[in-house]
């Protein structure tokens, strides 16, 4: 069951995610006010940075995101955690089944 609500707070997190660039995307686009437009847009350009990750295994999905730093530290074969520690969740979810 904790995997299971593990994989449930990822999904959540993934959504705010692509929640938070369509906020500040709006806000830009409606704002009239040039210092706040730009803020926002480069919020909304800074969410687009991180790397999608697709994890697929037979009929199961995951869609994760590498920040910027971990991206970086994950190319360059150094440190993983983040994105190791995902696909064990999946690989468990998926013996669960």
């Amino acid at each position: 069951m904790e995997e299971n609500t593990t994989l449930e707070i990822l999904k959540q997190a993934i959504l705010l995610e692509r929640r938070g660039k369509a906020f500040y995307q709006k806000v830009a686009e409606q704002t009239e006010n040039k210092a706040i437009r730009d803020v926002f847009a480069t919020m909304a350009e800074e969410e687009q940075k991180a790397w999608v990750v697709d994890l697929k295994k037979d009929h199961h999905e995951l869609r994760t995101f590498l920040e910027n730093g971990d991206d970086e530290l994950c190319m360059g074969g150094k440190q993983c955690v983040s994105l190791g520690i995902e696909i064990a969740q999946l690989r468990d979810n998926i013996k669960l089944l």
